[in-house]
């Protein structure tokens, strides 16, 4: 059944043998990188969609994790349809020549199809379904929020904490910016001299900016320097102790 709607996918999408790679391969981590609108968020969903069935995965096994509430809520929902609409084909006994390969529950139909039946296909499919709600698919803080609040002891986090959105750091930071311009550091502390040269060449919201740009890091920090010692410096010495004590038994076996 693929190759009725490969040749339609291929036909689409000049990278379709990647594709189908990407959404096909569980024994491996997998890096897809591409542009906008090239449809990774479509590649996942049929990658889930193929996972969950062929695998019998349950959906709690799983975590989708997204940057944005937007990206989690349009995956799900995406994973919602094609969970739906795969149970229905299934149920109908659909044949290649029915499948739209534009769709993400189609695809993974005319692969599954290869290799279950299809009650197994619709049991599977219907399973997930039930089981969405509880599914992990969230943005990367959430998913931390929900791990930190099922570890209370282990994180040593109290579970009743709120993720900021911005707005606490915002005051937070305002506040902190009024110490510091109050305190030993600031205009009039023991720094005076460096304060008045640095407002002749910058005023001070502009200083105020470069701040907090640093407090939420939406300055980059240069790399830090490693720590750890050359690996010539250590090793060094102990290969030359080394080389010595194969000279001493060559030595010995020529003897």
């Amino acid at each position: 059944m693929r190759d009725a709607l490969g040749s339609t996918a291929a036909a689409r999408y000049s990278d379709s043998d990647d594709r189908h790679q990407a959404v096909t391969t569980y024994d491996r981590n997998l890096v897809i990188v591409a542009g906008a609108g090239t449809g990774k968020t479509s590649l996942l969903v049929e990658r889930i969609l193929n996972q969950v069935v062929e695998q019998d995965l349950a959906l709690s096994e799983l975590a989708a994790i997204t940057f944005t509430d937007k990206a989690a809520t349009e995956m799900r929902n995406r994973l919602e349809a094609g969970l739906a609409r795969l149970a229905t084909l299934a149920r109908e006994r659909a044949t290649a020549e029915a499948l739209n390969a534009a769709k993400e529950a189609d695809r993974a139909y005319a692969h599954l199809a290869q290799r279950l039946d299809a009650e197994a296909i619709e049991a599977r499919a219907a399973g997930a379904l039930r089981e969405l709600p509880r599914a992990t698919i969230s943005t990367i803080h959430s998913f931390c929020a929900s791990v930190l609040r099922a570890h209370p002891v282990e994180s040593a986090v109290n579970s009743g904490f709120t993720v900021d959105e911005g707005i606490t750091l915002a005051a937070l930071l305002e506040e902190l910016w009024e110490e510091f311009l109050e305190g030993k550091h600031g205009p009039e502390g023991s720094q005076r001299r460096e304060w008045l040269e640095l407002l002749e060449v910058f005023d001070l919201r502009e200083l105020r900016s470069l701040a907090f740009q640093l407090g939420d890091f939406s300055v980059p920090l240069p790399p830090s320097k490693p720590f750890l010692p050359e690996a010539t410096v250590v090793l060094a010495p102990r290969v030359t102790t080394l080389r010595e004590r194969i000279d001493a038994l060559l030595e010995e076996g020529t003897e």
